[in-house]
């Protein structure tokens, strides 16, 4: 193996493999209603499509957890598009799915809406995770309409929800990835899940006044 071959299976293995894990995680934590956790992994599922799309490119991968910064650099690629309302869900997350939220200094909520957009905003990146785009093959996949974009349309060989798909001994997996998902298995609607959240304390303890907020603050930050 010469290191262009290493470099790309790096891109494939440590980045897209585990970005696919990251997204059926956020998909269970949605359906589990775990609305911090659902933000934090949609984050690093986001955020490794991208890095593992500029490193097949021989890009400078390093941005952190700052979607935002790595948008930009996946926008100055050749062949790269995703449509403006993947865009300002990839913004969202990148709010949500912050240091700020995880530590619930930021309200966090999650409905239906928003595994549909991580969906699409998935299916809208991961495609472009492959070593050589072929230009011909992607204008025909952005004609075909957003609701009749899925799976069949567009699978990458070797990819680990490919196989997920495929193997049977990944059921647990397979039904994470498939449920109430019309790009990569079914139609049906999210049920039971209508919209739950988690508030910092700072929003139901009275502290009203600003100067509370910062005298508790001050305190907090002595231990952590």
């Amino acid at each position: 193996m010469d290191i262009e071959q290493y470099l790309d299976e790096k891109a494939y293995s440590c980045l897209r493999d585990v970005a696919d894990e990251d997204y059926i995680c956020a998909r269970m934590a949605f359906k589990a209603q775990c609305s911090i956790n659902f933000h934090w992994l949609a984050l690093q599922a986001i955020e490794k499509y991208i890095k593992c799309i500029l490193l097949l490119r021989r890009k400078k991968a390093k941005f952190g957890h700052d979607l935002r910064k790595g948008l930009k650099k996946a926008k100055r690629l050749d062949l790269f598009h995703i449509d403006k309302d993947s865009i300002e869900f990839i913004l969202y997350i990148n709010k949500y799915g912050s240091p700020s939220a995880r530590y619930l200094e930021l309200a966090t909520a999650i409905s239906p809406p928003m595994l549909n957009k991580l969906d699409k905003a998935v299916w809208e990146i991961r495609r472009y995770c492959i070593k050589h785009v072929d230009s011909e093959h992607f204008r025909k996949v952005e004609n075909i309409p957003i609701l009749e974009r899925n799976f069949s349309n567009f699978s990458l060989q070797r990819g680990y929800l490919e196989r997920i798909l495929s193997d049977n001994l990944h059921s647990v997996s397979k039904d994470a990835l498939i449920w109430c998902n019309p790009y990569f298995g079914s139609t049906e609607k999210v049920k039971n899940i209508h919209f739950s959240g988690r508030n910092p304390p700072e929003l139901y303890l009275s502290l009203q006044n600003i100067e509370s907020q910062i005298e508790y603050l001050k305190e907090l930050n002595r231990y952590c």
